[in-house]
């Protein structure tokens, strides 16, 4: 079963996942070296995380519990991230259509992100997204110790980045 999954934006520092019975805020904490997102849980620091993405990854992971079928349930990460996984080097095209497959896929089953009056957020671009995601893979992969697949996802990253930094191609 795919839980129903909700991003609330409250401020730049303050973000809550509402879902899996349970909400879980994500908030940012200035402190010199050791800044960072903390993950709460009923109002208790589980953990400081370095980056919004890897705070995010975590919330995900507390919200679908491994007894419940694990974050894998709610985000069947392989399964959406195959068109770009599989995208051959070298062929532009395909790379755009495989990048405009995930984005479209992740809008159809990610979670929904809202801002801090429940309004959908938008302006989130297709590289963007596809980041997002290949970052939360990459992290996952880092955990498991797949370190060589790990810096393929970066490699693939790197390539979504320049993409997104190319000028927009009109037809003739």
């Amino acid at each position: 079963m795919n839980p129903e999954l909700t991003w609330h934006f409250e401020t730049p520092r303050r973000v809550t996942l509402i879902g899996g019975g349970r909400a879980i805020e994500l908030r940012f904490e200035c402190e010199g070296e050791d800044s960072g997102w903390d993950v709460l849980v009923d109002g208790r620091v589980t953990v400081r995380r370095p980056t919004l993405a890897d705070a995010q990854d975590e919330a995900l992971a507390l919200a679908v519990p491994e007894d419940e079928g694990g974050i894998e349930t709610a985000l069947p990460l392989l399964d959406l991230l195959e068109p770009i996984l599989d995208a051959p080097e070298g062929d532009e095209s395909g790379f755009d259509q495989a990048i405009g497959d995930v984005a479209e896929a992740l809008a159809m089953s990610e979670p929904l992100m809202v801002d801090a009056e429940g309004r959908p957020v938008h302006g989130v671009t297709d590289e963007e997204a596809v980041l997002w995601m290949l970052g939360a893979y990459g992290n996952r992969l880092m955990r498991q110790g797949a370190f060589d697949d790990a810096l393929g996802v970066a490699a693939l990253m790197d390539r979504v980045a320049e993409h997104a930094r190319r000028p927009t191609r009109r037809a003739a």
